[in-house]
């Protein structure tokens, strides 16, 4: 089994040719320039400098020759066959199956810290982020997000009024570190979601859905309340671990990119859902307006969540526990209406 995956350094220590292995009774190192070099697994030793190259020689061979190894599945395969690779005093008395043993336990508690430990202790760094910084992370997140759904922004602009002025009311209420920053992209999708730093989204097919100013309000009075509790960054980086925070810092997309789409399509925890329905029902009692039609709403897009996975449903799960919050009686709704007839329209017809 040859492999073109190692560099090989020469006696003088100075000079790297590429050299293919292959894993026989002995391991058998070919040059670049064809020399043939058998070194026994026994007499293989681990000359690591910790930046993730295994780096191996020989007792026998001069001090400086050093074979480089920097692929993983290739380090794999070295530790499983040379038993004295940390020396006589380590390792060099165990069995391969041993060795094996090991390696596996070993790559089940890294796998373990990485996808248990390093994304909750970094989700709890949320706590320490700046909301500038947040604001940041939004925006590198925007751009992917809003080209999900075909990125087109609608503009009538009486229905911008209409939209600004009903936004304008719930946001009153909300006092939030981060302004929001909403949107109606035209899309038949019928969604809304927030982004980390206020970015809030409203798809032309939840309005189109909506059959009043109170269903939608109360539905962004409920991204109000993901974006208050920083439900996105947290999300994003509890998915992304400490890769989120380095992508923020280097202004890297890639990463932010892909956790934007889970963003969109996956659930928040349960406990996420029920805080920012709290939120939306305290800032519709502030407006002395009933919770009541977001419930409505969303028990109407009930049916369309098995026919299509990217509905509000996707990240957020409806319960009956849910409905029942929102259906239940909350005293007199004496507040003014938040939008009038007119202005209702002028919203529902802003992408034509």
């Amino acid at each position: 089994m040859a492999l073109q995956k190692a560099v090989f350094l020469d006696e003088t220590g100075s000079k790297k040719t590429t050299a293919s292995l292959n894993f026989g009774p002995k391991l058998e190192i070919r040059t670049e320039n064809s020399s043939l070099i058998r070194w026994a697994y026994s007499d293989i030793r681990r000359f690591d400098q910790g930046d993730g190259v295994l780096r191996l020689g020989v007792d026998h061979a001069p001090q400086t020759a050093r074979l480089e190894i920097a692929d993983a599945e290739i380090q794999a395969l070295i530790v499983v066959r040379c038993p004295a690779l940390y020396g006589e005093s380590s390792i060099g008395t165990l069995s391969n199956r041993q060795i094996v043993g090991w390696t596996f336990a070993t790559l089940i508690l890294v796998g373990a810290l990485i996808i248990w430990a390093v994304p909750r202790l970094a989700a709890k760094l949320v706590d320490f982020i700046p909301a500038s910084l947040e604001r940041q992370l939004g925006d590198l997140a925007d751009l992917q997000s809003r080209q999900l759904y075909g990125g087109k922004t609608c503009t009538n602009l009486d229905g911008i009024a209409a939209f600004d002025k009903l936004v304008a009311a719930v946001a009153d209420k909300a006092a939030l570190t981060n302004p929001p920053r909403p949107d109606i992209l035209d899309s038949a999708v019928p969604n809304a979601f927030a982004l980390p730093g206020g970015k809030i989204y409203v798809l032309r097919g939840l309005l189109d859905k909506a059959e009043s100013p109170d269903e939608l309000a109360g539905v962004l009075a409920h991204e109000l309340g993901h974006v208050a509790h920083r439900d996105g960054l947290r999300k994003m980086v509890e998915d992304g671990g400490v890769a989120t925070l380095i992508s923020l810092l280097t202004g890297g997309d890639s990463m932010i990119g892909h956790l934007s789409q889970n963003l969109v399509f996956s659930h928040y925890s349960r406990d996420s859902e029920t805080s920012a329905d709290d939120f939306a029902l305290s800032i519709m009692g502030q407006l002395g307006r009933s919770p009541r039609p977001m419930g409505d709403l969303l028990q109407r897009l009930g049916p369309a969540e098995k026919a299509d996975p990217t509905v509000i449903f996707a990240s957020h799960p409806l319960t009956s526990q849910r409905i029942a919050a929102l259906s239940k009686p909350r005293g007199p709704v004496d507040g003014p209406e938040i939008l009038s007839p007119q202005e209702w329209q002028a919203l529902k017809s802003i992408c034509r």
